[in-house]
């Protein structure tokens, strides 16, 4: 295969996006953006990635989107359940007592940590279903944080995706017009053949 092409009209954002944002929303009811640190968590976490993401001495709420755990499969439309990890931290010098306990100056983590679960916890997320919490764990992060006391929360929220709601927009026009992909594979002798795959939104 020497090459493909996609052309996509445009995208915007679905039913995964809307939960993300509604997770971050839910957070800062409690904990407040001007004391807190709201960020999404990449992929994979180094050092200097988590000294970027908790600058500064503010506690830390990180959100970071895990899979989508198929439940049942019907005509159309995927259902399963949307794993999240949020992780609640304090980064500061001294002893892991007061980062995990708290002193004088702030709140500690293993205070914090059961406050998210709990606010998240039974949380009814409209319109998907009601929020699940299944995990508070410790979080071992010696290889990328001397200086920060880390638990994770785990969180699932239902979720239903269909391909025509998903490729519509809200005000109803349609998301996109069509979908192509153009194949070219190198054959013997030099010779190429191309194929070409077309789509077309049934809700044009």
């Amino acid at each position: 295969m020497s090459g493909s092409s996609s052309s996509l009209a445009a995208v915007l954002p679905g039913d995964v996006v809307a939960q993300g944002k509604a997770i971050i929303a839910r957070l800062k009811l409690t904990f407040p953006a001007n004391k807190f640190q709201h960020k999404v968590l990449p992929p994979r976490i180094d050092k200097i990635a988590w000294k970027e993401l908790t600058t500064g001495a503010q506690p830390f709420i990180g959100r970071g989107f895990q899979r989508i755990s198929r439940l049942k499969e019907e005509m159309g439309t995927f259902r399963g359940t949307a794993n999240w990890i949020v992780l609640v931290a304090v980064r500061m010098p001294g002893k892991p007592e007061e980062r995990y306990f708290g002193d004088a100056v702030g709140v500690g983590v293993l205070t914090l940590a059961p406050i998210a679960a709990a606010i998240l916890h039974g949380w009814v997320a409209a319109p998907w279903g009601t929020a699940l919490v299944t995990d508070i764990a410790n979080v071992a992060a010696d290889e990328w944080s001397d200086d920060s006391s880390i638990i994770s929360v785990s969180v699932q929220i239902p979720i239903a995706l269909t391909l025509n709601a998903l490729l519509q927009n809200p005000g109803g026009a349609s998301l996109f017009e069509e979908m192509a992909e153009t194949w070219v594979l190198g054959g013997d002798g030099g010779i190429t053949t191309t194929y070409n795959s077309d789509w077309e939104n049934p809700n044009v």
